[in-house]
């Protein structure tokens, strides 16, 4: 069984384990508008978006991060229900 396999696969509680590959933004800028994780320098998570014309990140959820965005990710694929 390979990796990825072992990735679709539940866990003996049902639960399907989720990678989330981070991109620093010294690297790279997610694109405008997009909904998608953001982490903070402080540890902080939220949902959020960049907006390039006003050249910061807005967050929607989970109020934890202020103006020291570290990382962004895309959002995970929605479970099968």
């Amino acid at each position: 069984m390979n990796e990825t396999e072992k990735i679709d696969k539940p866990q003996g509680n049902g639960v399907l384990p989720c990678i989330i590959h981070w991109v620093a933004v010294t690297e790279k800028m997610p694109e405008s508008g997009f909904c998608i994780l953001l982490y903070s320098k402080s540890g902080g998570v939220a949902e959020g978006a960049w907006i390039g014309a006003k050249g910061h990140f807005e967050q929607w959820r989970w109020n934890s991060i202020k103006d020291d965005v570290t990382h962004w990710a895309e959002l995970p694929e929605p479970p099968c229900v």
